[in-house]
């Protein structure tokens, strides 16, 4: 053993010792952010809160209504305590409790929910539900300006639940007449009887066979303003230089990451929008293909939550969805991940279902999943157009699973790299000779097998924030250091190496 090792092994193993002494610290706030808030919770909610929670696509149909003339104001008021008695009422039957009942029913009409909501109880059941869609029809707004009826068409998902798990799950059709009365300065639900059933939005399969061409793309963040840096500061000029970069690889693409958590309001997603499409611009004007990733650092799978899920993507695609520089858009970086946080079940759910409805919003648009592991890429694979997944283990492995596995879809290796994160106290590290080995070994593959890829990443970051790698600085190096180009600029020896790969494809 060198006197180098031994070095590294001495600094390595204060390291565990010194942070064994926390270890339980650590575990006890891990848990208390895992517990979560008390379903509770839910329904002590103001109607502004429920408003922001419960954003539907809906529309109004004024052309022919008896009574007063109505204005803008009141159909939006008319709009707003509807809209948030139904998300209270989703989450009085999801809770079995009724809390804010008399702030969105009228003393009439609260006894058929507190006879559901009371049966749901006995039986051991719950409903988890949202609607997707309202298209109202008005047909009467009183001379006195107390009542107004109209008919709700609306699509709805629900998931029944009982004590066994989940028993019914699905899209729910129906026309509802609807009386709200003004009391109290809100309109609350006087009468609400559902019609038949009638005929809703098709949730269909997969309709775009993506263009025939071979991606030889990057995974791609500014180095000064990685993740969700990157739109805040949205550094054109930045951005412009890096795609050259890219382009000088003999890369035809790129695959970029659009952040969900802090874009809520018609403000936030408006200015994200923009920048995309400016984005998308500087590609085609560089010819190169994107691949959008949405739905990043995101977490709101709940049934409850879905309308927001669909708020945020038909504001994008509706602006964004036939853009040519767009090759693919990925719907959600590794959902595998968040499996055992949020349940499987339900991940999986909501992906049908904003895959579904993405097909709504940009029905030319392919689509796909990047999963974090080869092995999941069965996987909701009848709902996308093209098989997406990640790789970082030994290459070996990946030729095996080559072998064994066919494809009726195009398929892109949407990740894979290796850190140079090399410090003398961390035994584990590689260096950029061993990036380059790594770099021949996947590349070979590519080309046996013909497959496209997008290799992580263009860049080094000196700042890697706590949301994506934790605190701790081993980790924060290792995530930073996967680039071609180093943090002083510098290319790494696997630069050329790529794009001689590139030129010969």
């Amino acid at each position: 053993m060198n006197k180098k090792t031994s070095i590294r092994i001495i600094a390595y193993l204060s390291l565990v010792i010194s942070l064994s002494l926390v270890i339980f610290g650590l575990a006890q706030v891990v848990s208390y952010f895992q517990s979560g808030a008390d379903p509770a919770s839910l329904l002590n909610t103001t109607e502004e809160e429920n408003i922001e929670r419960y954003q539907p696509v809906y529309n109004w149909d004024t052309t022919e209504y008896s009574g007063r003339k109505i204005n803008k104001g009141l159909m939006k008021q008319i709009t707003d305590d509807f809209l948030a008695g139904e998300f209270l009422t989703f989450q009085m039957l999801a809770e079995n409790q009724l809390e804010g009942l008399e702030d969105y029913y009228t003393k009439h009409s609260r006894g058929n929910v507190s006879r559901l909501v009371e049966y749901q109880a006995n039986k051991g059941i719950s409903q988890q539900g949202t609607g997707i869609e309202h298209h109202f029809d008005l047909k009467l707004f009183s001379e006195d300006g107390s009542l107004v009826t109209f008919t709700d068409s609306t699509t709805r998902y629900i998931q029944t639940v009982d004590r066994d798990g989940i028993t019914y799950s699905g899209y729910d059709t129906a026309i509802f007449d609807i009386m709200l009365l003004l009391e109290d300065n809100r309109w609350r639900i006087r009468h609400k009887v559902r019609r038949p059933a009638f005929q809703a939005i098709t949730h269909g399969s997969p309709q775009k066979s993506p263009d025939d061409v071979l991606i030889k793309g990057v995974n791609y963040y500014p180095a000064g303003y990685p993740w969700k840096e990157f739109w805040k500061a949205f550094a054109v000029d930045t951005i412009s230089q890096d795609l050259e970069i890219i382009r000088s690889l003999g890369a035809n693409s790129v695959r970029i990451f659009v952040p969900y958590s802090d874009y809520r309001s018609e403000q936030e997603i408006g200015v994200l929008t923009e920048r995309l499409v400016r984005f998308l611009d500087l590609a085609a004007q560089k010819e190169l293909r994107v691949i959008v990733t949405l739905f990043d650092f995101f977490s709101g799978y709940s049934i409850s939550d879905w309308t927001l899920s669909d708020h945020y993507l038909r504001t994008i695609l509706k602006s964004a969805g036939d853009h040519p520089a767009v090759y693919a858009w990925d719907i959600k970086n590794e959902p595998d991940l968040d499996f055992d946080l949020y349940g499987k079940q339900k991940v999986m759910t909501w992906l049908e279902f904003v895959i579904a409805r993405a097909r709504i919003h940009a029905p030319e648009a392919a689509f796909t999943i990047g999963w974090s592991q080869p092995e999941f890429l069965n996987l909701h694979n009848d709902i996308v157009d093209i098989y997406s997944f990640h790789y970082f283990r030994d290459p070996h492995d990946l030729k095996i699973f080559l072998d064994s596995a066919t494809f009726n879809k195009p398929l892109i290796l949407e990740e894979f790299g290796m850190s140079t994160y090399n410090p003398i106290w961390y035994p584990p590290g590689k260096d950029e000779d061993d990036q380059y080995e790594y770099y021949q070994e996947m590349l070979a593959l590519v080309r046996e097998y013909g497959i496209s890829y997008a290799f992580w990443t263009l860049h080094d970051f000196t700042e890697v924030p706590d949301y994506v790698a934790g605190s701790r600085p081993w980790r924060k190096g290792l995530q930073g250091s996967f680039g071609l180009i180093d943090s002083d600029g510098k290319r790494k020896r696997a630069f050329e190496l790529i794009r001689e790969f590139n030129s010969g494809l």
